[in-house]
C-alpha cells in the first residue's frame, strides 16, 4: 500500500501517517468550503468553494482520504450515532466504486446514499460507515470517450469535481487513488489497495474492522460475472439497477436464485428515480444547454469556471476498422487480426494502430500494415 495515505478526524488524532500537512490541509480547505456551498447553496458560497478547488487542483491528495470513515468508526465505537453501538454482531461497510465520472452528477452521489439504504435496512446490524467515489485514470477514459465519440476531461478535474460532489456528505470521499497512478489499473486492484489501507487503518487505530464492497451497475456484474460466488478481492459486490434498465436487475435477480447469494447485494433502482447519465451532461455541453440540474450547482459553476467542455472526437468508423482487419487477414497474421480490431474498436486511430502493433507483428506484417495505413484501406 502506498505510504502516502493520510487521514485525520475531529478529536483524538487517529494513528496514521499525517506526513504531508500541506496535501492534508489543502483537502480539508477546499472540503469545507464545498460543504459549505452545497449547504447554503447562495452564489457566493459556491464560488468559494469552485476557487479554493482550482487553486487546489495540482495539490497531492492522498490515494484514500479516510477522515469521514475514521470519525463514523468512531461514532460507531462509542454508540455516538444514536442508532447502535459496535458489538460483536455489528458489521462496518465500506463502499468503492470507480468510473470516468466524466463529469461526475447527482445520480452518482445518489445510488451510494441507495445503497446505504438498502443494505442498512436489508441487513441488521449492517452499518455503512464509508464510501468512495474513484474516478478513473486518463489513460483509460481518454480512449473510452473517443471511441464514444467525444472528448474527454483530465483527470485532475475529474477529481476535483467528484470532492466537490461529494464534500457535503458525512460518509462519502473522492478517491484520488486511481488519479495519482502512472496508467490505467482495473478496478479489482484498486478495491484490493482500498482494502489494505483501511485494514492497516483500523488495525493501527483500534477501530472496527470493516468489510470493502464495490458497487457498480447490474450491466457491470453480469458481463463481467460479479455475482453468486467469493471474490478474493473484496468481500462482496452491490449490484445497483438504473431507472431505465430494468432488464439488466431481473436478469440479475433471476440469476442469483440458482447461485449463492451471500456476496452479492442486489439494489433495485428507487421508485420514481429519473436516470441520469454522464453521456446525456455531455450531450447538453456541446448542444449548449445548462446541466446544472444533471451535475448540481457546485460542479456546474467548476464546469464554467474552469472553461471545461466536451467536443465530438474523430473516431475511427468500422467500415475502415474491417477493411484493415480483412487487410491484415490477407497477410496470414491472426495476432495481427485480433490486436488491431481490439485497437480499432477502441478508437485509437490507425496512425496509433501501426505504432502499437509494430512490437507485436512480424516484418512482413509491419510492411502491410504501413501499407494499409498510407493506402487507407
Amino acid at each position: 500500500m502506498s505510504a502516502d495515505n493520510k487521514s485525520s478526524a475531529a478529536g483524538a488524532a487517529p494513528t496514521v501517517d499525517t506526513k504531508d500537512t500541506k496535501t492534508v490541509a489543502a483537502a480539508d480547505t477546499t472540503g469545507t468550503a464545498t460543504a459549505t456551498a452545497t449547504a447554503t447553496n447562495s452564489a457566493a458560497s459556491i464560488d468559494a468553494a469552485v476557487l479554493a478547488a482550482t487553486n487546489a487542483l495540482n495539490s497531492k491528495r492522498p490515494d484514500f482520504a479516510c477522515d469521514k470513515l475514521i470519525a463514523n468508526l468512531k461514532r460507531l465505537q462509542s454508540g455516538g450515532d444514536g442508532k447502535t453501538s459496535h458489538t460483536a454482531t455489528t458489521k462496518p461497510i465500506v463502499l468503492i466504486s470507480t468510473g470516468a465520472l466524466c463529469p461526475v452528477h447527482t445520480m452518482h452521489v445518489q445510488q451510494f446514499e441507495d445503497a446505504k439504504r438498502h443494505i442498512e435496512q436489508t441487513n441488521p446490524g449492517w452499518v455503512v460507515v464509508g464510501g468512495f467515489l474513484s474516478p478513473t485514470h486518463d489513460g483509460y477514459v481518454t480512449n473510452k470517450l473517443r471511441s464514444s465519440g467525444y472528448t474527454s476531461i483530465d483527470g485532475k478535474h475529474r477529481l476535483a469535481m467528484t470532492e466537490l460532489a461529494t464534500a457535503h456528505s458525512q460518509w462519502i470521499t473522492a478517491a484520488a487513488y486511481e488519479i495519482n497512478r502512472s496508467a490505467f489499473i482495473d478496478f479489482p486492484e484498486v478495491t484490493t489497495a482500498l482494502r489494505q489501507h483501511v485494514n492497516s487503518l483500523t488495525t493501527k487505530s483500534d477501530l472496527p474492522a470493516c468489510s470493502v464492497y464495490y458497487v457498480c451497475g447490474t450491466d457491470h456484474a453480469l458481463k463481467c460475472g460479479l455475482y453468486g460466488r467469493s471474490l478474493h478481492w473484496c468481500s462482496g459486490v452491490v449490484a445497483i439497477g438504473r431507472p431505465d434498465d430494468t432488464g439488466t436487475t431481473q436478469q440479475l435477480s433471476k440469476a442469483l436464485k440458482s447461485c449463492s447469494q451471500e456476496s452479492t447485494i442486489l439494489v433495485p433502482s428507487a421508485a420514481g428515480a429519473v436516470d441520469v447519465s454522464s453521456s446525456l451532461i455531455r450531450n447538453k455541453m456541446i448542444g449548449g444547454e445548462s446541466v446544472v440540474e444533471l451535475t448540481g450547482p457546485v460542479v456546474a459553476a467548476y464546469l464554467k469556471h474552469n472553461n471545461l467542455t466536451f467536443t465530438k472526437a474523430q473516431t475511427v468508423s468500422q467500415s475502415a476498422g474491417s477493411r484493415l482487419t480483412r487487410s491484415l487477414n490477407l497477410s496470414g497474421s491472426l495476432t495481427s487480426v485480433v490486436l488491431c480490431e481490439w485497437i480499432l474498436t477502441d478508437g485509437l486511430g490507425l496512425e496509433t494502430a501501426q505504432k502499437e502493433l509494430t512490437l507485436r507483428l512480424s516484418a512482413r506484417d509491419r510492411r502491410f500494415l504501413a501499407f494499409c495505413c498510407v493506402c487507407g484501406v
